[in-house]
């Protein structure tokens, strides 16, 4: 799985009502000659969520601010 142009993106929702984060990062990688995202929920590890070759782009991923519901769209549909 090969990281396309290095970069990665740290997607922002509100909290939940629980005060928990609702925080991904997600890359496009090339699987198989097919162009795929793929997102990991940061939880409270940060960039330590993201596996250990992909962790200095997520360091250095550009904040994106998004909705609650688009941060569960994401999650269904890319996360790992």
């Amino acid at each position: 799985m090969e990281l396309i142009n290095g970069r990665m993106a740290h997607m922002c929702a509100p909290n939940d009502h629980n005060g928990n984060p609702q925080r991904f990062y997600v890359g496009l990688f090339e699987i198989k000659g097919i162009q795929t995202p793929r997102c990991w929920d940061e939880g409270y590890l940060g960039h330590h969520a993201v596996p250990e070759e992909y962790r200095e782009a997520a360091y250095a991923a550009e904040r994106i601010e998004m909705s609650e519901d688009q941060y569960h769209l994401w999650m269904e549909c890319w996360g790992q």
